[in-house]
């Protein structure tokens, strides 16, 4: 039986729509619908607090990798230079919006005249 299953015959066995009992059976069942949908990552720029939806895990690590390399710490200057560090995360808004800046991020990070 899958975890749905489960949440499922917990809330018709104890009626749980009644908001008296068992209230988490809903939260536990959204959770399990949520775990269902794609992971969609991006590259997280920490310090100017960018964030660029990616494809894939690997493009978000292989992005955060050319940021951290190009203007990771060891590149600064003199100390008032800002930190910036790059770093793989889950993107933090709706799908929709995933799929809105998917096309220009690729398109930031696609070397000019590829």
């Amino acid at each position: 039986m899958s975890p749905l299953e489960i949440a499922e015959k917990i809330a018709r066995d104890h009626d749980c729509r009644s908001a008296r009992r068992w209230p988490i059976v809903e939260d536990i069942r959204r959770a399990i619908e949520a775990a269902k949908a794609p992971i969609l990552w991006c590259c997280h720029v920490r310090g100017p607090d960018d964030v660029h939806a990616s494809p894939d895990y690997e493009t978000a690590l292989a992005w955060s990798d050319l940021i951290n390399d190009r203007f990771g710490p060891h590149t600064r200057t003199d100390e008032n230079y800002p930190i910036t560090r790059a770093a793989p995360a889950i993107w933090p808004w709706s799908p929709e919006a995933h799929a809105e800046s998917l096309p220009k991020s690729i398109a930031e990070f696609t070397p000019r005249g590829a």
